[in-house]
């Protein structure tokens, strides 16, 4: 018979798998689809982003929520991670492998984001960076904040993106199975499979975006 504390985290596991979808996961996606205009030129990245910033307060509420799905997500995500008895060492099959990756990975992209929004977001709003409380996005500012360390600052973000991108996508098939979505083994293996191919288009793109920055760097 459950207890009543079996019952909460039941539900706080459930909302935390939630949370990493709507809206961290959807926020995910769409900054890739929103920084590879950088793929296609500086001027479309800050096309892109000025018609973003035009939406004024609006943004704010948004911000809210993200920043407390994520620190909710960040925080009982720990909770689980500590919590976590990987077998990898006895059983070296590939889903344990990825349940293991799927931690570490999270405290990486919990600290990639830490490190971002603090670079992008917090400096700029305290006026630490000379831009005053707002900042015109442009693609050499952009440019500066990956590139500003040199190889080191460009591996922190390729890093970042790439174990975000994985959590996330790894995540989603795990999402998809404690939903019912996919309660057959056939039904999560060819989840897996797709889930693994977009994980893989999404690093290559963060990538991609990543380097093309670095054109514009001072």
């Amino acid at each position: 018979m459950r207890t009543a504390a079996d019952k909460r985290h039941y539900w706080l596991r459930k909302l935390h798998s939630l949370t990493g979808i709507a809206p961290i996961g959807g926020y995910v996606v769409f900054h890739l689809v929103e920084n590879s205009a950088v793929l296609i030129s500086g001027a479309q990245f800050e096309a892109n982003a000025k018609f973003i910033e035009s939406f004024g307060k609006l943004i704010l509420p948004v911000e809210i929520l993200l920043i407390g799905s994520l620190v909710f997500h960040a925080v009982y995500g720990l909770f689980i991670a500590a919590d976590a008895r990987p077998n990898v060492a006895r059983y070296a099959l590939g889903r344990n492998w990825f349940f293991t990756f799927q931690r570490i990975t999270g405290v990486i992209a919990l600290a990639f984001l830490a490190y971002h929004v603090w670079g992008t977001r917090v400096q700029v709003y305290r006026g630490e960076l000379g831009y005053g409380p707002h900042v015109d996005v442009t693609a050499r500012w952009m440019a500066d904040n990956i590139w500003g360390m040199g190889v080191v600052g460009a591996a922190i973000y390729l890093i970042g993106a790439t174990a975000s991108t994985f959590h996330l996508t790894n995540g989603i098939w795990s999402f998809l199975i404690k939903w019912g979505v996919t309660v057959g083994p056939q039904s999560q293996r060819v989840s897996g499979w797709i889930w693994n191919a977009v994980g893989i288009v999404m690093a290559v793109g963060f990538v991609m975006v990543v380097v093309q920055f670095k054109n514009y760097a001072s």
